[in-house]
């Protein structure tokens, strides 16, 4: 039995709003602007927490299931592996999957905080990844892996350059951009 990573995306929706609603009651004071930025940024983590750290089985029984710390320092290691796997779908999964989990971050980091560079949205990414994977060493069934946190922060880049994108389109069209 383990919890599903949508069930914890929408109790974190839920508590998101929730929380939203009582500071907006609160404080009186409401900006569409920042809110989606905000909501943004938190879904973003939200998201990264639910697909890293949340799927996991919290009724361990059996053999199967004993507890031993499995960690990949070795660069390019996992990457390699996924790539030679016999089945299309494991490199999509393990490659793809690692950076697009974290496009949302370096798109809202961006988004949240625009006087950052990108050194510094990188290093966030980074640093984000990191203690996902330092979290999963200690995590039956999970494990520590260079190779992720190195896809994870190509992702954050990914992210970072595509608000630039974004943002540049927007301007260059002549629409009114909205201070994202």
């Amino acid at each position: 039995m383990g919890v599903d990573s949508g069930f914890v995306l929408l109790l974190s929706c839920m508590f998101w709003f929730l929380l939203r609603i009582v500071i907006w009651i609160w404080n009186k004071n409401f900006s569409f602007v920042k809110e989606t930025k905000l909501c943004f940024l938190f879904f973003s983590f939200a998201f990264i927490y639910a697909y890293t750290i949340a799927p996991f089985p919290f009724i361990l029984e059996g053999p199967i299931y004993e507890f031993r710390r499995q960690y990949n320092l070795i660069p390019f290691s996992s990457i390699i592996g996924s790539l030679n796997h016999f089945y299309i779908m494991v490199p999509i999964r393990n490659i793809g999957g690692n950076i697009l989990l974290f496009i949302p971050l370096g798109f809202s980091i961006a988004n949240m905080f625009p006087h950052f560079s990108w050194k510094k949205v990188i290093i966030l990414g980074a640093i984000t990844s990191l203690l996902v994977e330092l979290i999963q060493l200690n995590m039956p069934l999970r494990s520590l892996d260079i190779d992720d946190l190195l896809l994870n922060t190509i992702g954050t880049a990914v992210g970072y350059l595509s608000f630039k994108l974004v943002k540049k389109f927007l301007v260059n069209r002549g629409k009114k951009y909205y201070e994202m």
